[in-house]
């Protein structure tokens, strides 16, 4: 039995009679943010680097084992691919792996914490 009860389902349909029909249509309705395209019907648009970051970050902070972790990315990079010719699998595993940056390269190592300095007592006191 899921969550919701048959009877739930059947007030949400009673409230809302008039279901988009297609994905297009809902998306449609949506109110865009300002400066943002709408979304048109067949266009589609590809990802770019922001995205595939903020993927590899989030496979990079589960809980998924450091092989996992490479695993997942190798599997999704192809789709990715697919997505926009310009992304770079390898850099894209490197990223998730530890072994490079988000732009490629090396990664940057992590800040030292800077010392504090003592205060200086004033001059002639």
């Amino acid at each position: 039995m899921g969550v919701f009860s048959k009877s739930a389902d059947e007030q949400i349909y009673e409230a809302h009679p008039k279901a988009p029909e297609s994905a297009e249509a809902f998306v449609k309705d949506i109110p865009q943010a300002q400066g943002q395209a709408a979304v048109s019907a067949g266009k589609k648009t590809a990802m770019g680097r922001k995205e595939y970051v903020l993927i590899a970050d989030a496979i990079r902070s589960s809980q998924l084992t450091p092989e996992q972790q490479e695993a997942f990315a190798r599997h999704i990079a192809p789709s990715l691919r697919g997505d926009n010719s310009a992304f770079l699998e390898e850099r894209f595993i490197d990223y998730v792996t530890g072994r490079g940056g988000p732009r490629g390269g090396s990664p940057k190592p992590a800040p030292k914490p800077r010392a504090k300095k003592a205060p200086v007592a004033p001059a002639g006191v």
